[in-house]
């Protein structure tokens, strides 16, 4: 009988817990975080910190600064052209990591982001378009 009101228990909890996130189901996939852990760590951790933290001058990409302000083609874009060409210091990794290298570690970057940052990134910005 306990096991049987437990079972119940957790699917009822399993059942609320899809049910509040499902209008802000995430474009990626568990695969895309793993993935895109191990090239924000070769590529980007070192300005933006293991966690995407952020680390002066690189700005915080976990959902603390205004990462999740841009739309994902205006992210995508940056990794693509960097910001040094408008007076910030990030390089240009275009010719270093292709467009799912990229969206992969936009999808680790998003995978830090709270339920209520991505939503509002979701809102504000339409989502990956």
């Amino acid at each position: 009988m306990k096991r049987l009101q437990f079972l119940m228990t957790l699917l009822l909890l399993s059942f609320l817990s899809q049910a509040s996130h499902s209008a802000d189901a995430r474009w990626y996939t568990w695969d895309d975080v793993v993935k895109g852990g191990k090239v924000f760590a070769n590529q980007c951790a070192s300005c933006h910190g293991a966690k995407a933290e952020g680390k002066a001058p690189a700005p915080a990409l976990n959902g603390t600064a205004h990462a999740w302000h841009h739309s994902f083609s205006q992210l995508k874009q940056t990794i693509k052209k960097g910001t040094q060409r408008l007076g910030g210091s990030m390089p240009p990794f275009e010719d270093k990591l292709n467009d799912q290298e990229i969206n992969q570690a936009l999808a680790w970057v998003q995978s830090h982001w709270s339920d209520e940052v991505y939503s509002l990134w979701l809102k504000n910005t339409g989502g990956r378009k």
